[in-house]
């Protein structure tokens, strides 16, 4: 997420260099292509300024696949498009355990005068029938001011419902979307957004730059009774967090048992370090079995756990130098793969393990590692072991 020009070549000059563009000045992932339209001398539309043209291709579909039944359209109600659904990760949006805290949401947009129309992902968790799931929690005589925009998943041609999507965005007048690429859009037509902050979004780095006061986070206070095990929405996830850091009391074991079962695996991972601290040693399975997680970062927390907690050995567990395997990955962030290469064979458990990871980004390097070393290997002799490797995450020379 941090996109930078390698080259800038105007009337045969390069200017990446001089200029910068091949490097990231600010947080923002907006930055170096802001820079370079400044650069340019070009108009720099931000905020709900109005565009003389659309910035993202699209056509009138209003009336194309988008059912309305009870509004009465001949009124013209303003159009919210809804986005409540996670793209890559279900919790980047409204999972069915937190629908309760999105049905006040749409009431207070019905109620401010505006039809909601929602959009499906193609995604198990965003598919129709969540929808309709989710329309059924709205008391009956609001579902008639809400519709649905066509499922890409049933569609015969999904790249087309998308490109509808987007022309959606450019003429209804409110976009309410989880933070992805809806909110760019939205952001690029100068359309005014709400944006709604889920367990699994990114950080204030990913949202536009040059908002206006229409273009903003929606903020709301999920129910707590909703979160067994708990699944906050972002800010109050912050102070779930922090309190996880804090726990050192053996009493607290078996709430943290409890919390570790969250779907959000940074509550989950925090959870597990704290039973780490407390170091009870009933609780080697329980951290073996967690070499299973969908989360790399909590395979490799449980590897550490018993590589530290437990080194008279793991009772017919992983190999020492396998849970060091599960541990480096996790050492190394996105873009690091070669310090785990170091580790040859020993590492091949936990990158087959991540190929089935939660993280998408992950998945893709963990097979490109793995290709790599495929193509390497010349013998079925492996000399390589985990001293290969400088444990403070630094590759060391070949």
């Amino acid at each position: 997420n941090r996109f930078t020009f390698d080259s800038v070549r105007i009337d045969g000059f390069e200017w990446a260099d001089a200029l910068q563009l091949n490097a990231q000045l600010d947080d923002s992932v907006y930055d170096p292509a802001f820079r370079l339209i400044a650069e340019l001398g070009l108009p720099l539309s931000i905020g709900t300024q109005v565009r003389p043209e659309p910035a993202l291709a699209h056509e009138p579909m209003l009336d194309r696949g988008c059912e309305l039944t009870g509004s009465d359209r001949s009124s013209r109600r303003p159009i919210a498009l809804l986005n409540p659904f996670g793209g890559n990760d279900a919790l980047k949006g409204f999972v069915p355990q937190k629908f309760d805290d999105l049905v006040p949401l749409m009431r207070a947009l019905i109620e401010e005068g505006y039809d909601i129309l929602i959009c499906p992902t193609g995604s198990t968790w965003g598919s129709r029938a969540r929808i309709e799931d989710l329309r059924e929690r709205l008391p009956e005589d609001l579902r008639g001011y809400t519709g649905v925009v066509p499922d890409p998943a049933t569609s015969s041609a999904p790249t087309t419902v998308m490109r509808d999507i987007v022309s959606l965005v450019g003429q209804v007048e409110l976009v309410v979307t989880i933070e992805g690429w809806m909110m760019h859009a939205a952001f690029l037509n100068g359309k005014p957004y709400r944006l709604l902050l889920m367990p699994a979004t990114g950080e204030r780095d990913r949202q536009p730059w040059g908002r206006a006061r229409e273009q903003h986070v929606w903020r709301f206070q999920g129910d707590p009774a909703l979160d067994s095990p708990p699944c906050p929405e972002r800010p109050r996830r912050a102070a779930w967090l922090t309190l996880l850091s804090r726990v050192n009391d053996p009493l607290w074991s078996d709430t943290l048992l409890a919390v570790a079962g969250s779907p959000d695996r940074d509550i989950r991972h925090a959870a597990l370090h704290a039973l780490g601290r407390l170091g009870r040693r009933d609780l080697r399975p329980h951290f073996a079995a967690l070499l299973d997680d969908p989360s790399w970062t909590v395979r490799a927390l449980a590897a550490e756990v018993l590589l530290e907690r437990y080194p008279a050995g793991n009772e017919g567990g992983p190999e020492r130098r396998t849970l060091a395997g599960y541990r480096a990955v996790g050492m190394v962030p996105h873009g690091g793969w070669e310090t785990v290469a170091h580790l040859r064979s020993a590492a091949l458990p936990a990158l087959r393990a991540t190929l089935h990871d939660a993280d998408p980004v992950m998945r893709r390097e963990a097979a490109m590692v793995l290709e790599r070393y495929n193509r390497r290997l010349d013998s079925p002799n492996d000399s390589g072991s985990i001293e290969d490797l400088g444990m403070d995450g630094a590759p060391h020379e070949p």
